[in-house]
């Protein structure tokens, strides 16, 4: 569920290797786009809930991919989102053949420093954490899987682009927790292939430069306005290692290196 710009890839990449795909949108708009790609479309928005539609298409599915973010900034979208996972959760439970992999975010870990792995305990700072904290504990207690993936990039997607030309940026000493959509997407498919439910798993690149050398480097590379930040040594970042899901899947990262990811430049 979510045919957006991770959804879209992967329903491509499924349907690519024989797969029949189900997928959502909450445009109606896009219902032909995704018809005309191989995929059994229908609507599903969280402030309208489970339709029965919606009901009948999870029905007849084998794995679910529940990919839809919840809203950072606004209470009402939370409100819908956490309502909606619940009543998604109620209804799965009853589906013995189904299994879930809920496409969760790092975003779990930003009020921690120092290491942080796929078993660390989690605390929240903020409501959009304890949301997604929430959310991740509704289906792991039904033994679905959660992956988190690190900041993705890919296609024509960047953080630099939101970052180019900005000053005295804070945090210039943290790591860049970043993960490419090629292997985001190997990762769901590992999920999936060797049926690895009931995990908590965590999709990061191994290489994690500093935010204050990468993004320079990388505004440069794209013709950009680098951007600058504050002098903040002695301060202490979050660390996350995804050893175990590396060696859980036996997966190996296409790209590791965000100075080498593949991205398109915009026009």
């Amino acid at each position: 569920m979510g045919c957006g710009w991770l959804g879209l890839e992967l329903a491509k990449t499924f349907i690519s290797n024989g797969v029949s795909v189900r997928g959502s949108t909450s445009r109606k708009e896009k219902l032909p786009l995704l018809e005309g790609m191989g995929i059994d479309p229908f609507i599903f928005r969280t402030q309208e809930g489970l339709s029965e539609v919606a009901k009948a298409h999870i029905q007849q599915a084998d794995v679910l991919v529940l990919n839809i973010p919840p809203g950072r900034k606004s209470p009402e979208r939370q409100k819908a989102y956490r309502e909606a996972m619940h009543e998604l959760a109620k209804f799965s439970s009853s589906l013995s053949q189904l299994h879930i992999l809920f496409v969760s975010s790092t975003g779990v870990y930003r009020a921690l420093t120092g290491q942080a792995d796929e078993k660390t305990v989690l605390n929240s700072q903020t409501p959009y954490q304890s949301l997604l904290i929430e959310s991740e504990s509704l289906f792991q207690s039904q033994n679905h899987t959660v992956l988190r993936l690190a900041g993705l990039i890919g296609g024509q997607r960047h953080p630099i682009y939101m970052l180019q030309g900005k000053t005295d940026q804070g945090m210039g000493n943290a790591p860049v927790n970043l993960i490419h959509r090629e292997d985001a997407i190997g990762l769901i498919k590992s999920v999936i292939e060797q049926e690895a439910w009931g995990e908590i798993l965590l999709g990061v690149a191994k290489e994690k430069p500093l935010k204050k050398v990468f993004y320079p480097v990388m505004a440069l590379k794209f013709g950009l306005t680098p951007p600058s930040y504050q002098d903040d040594e002695g301060s202490t970042y979050l660390q996350l290692d995804n050893t175990y899901t590396r060696t859980r899947l036996n997966y190996s990262f296409r790209q590791d290196d965000p100075y080498l990811m593949p991205v398109e430049a915009r026009d």
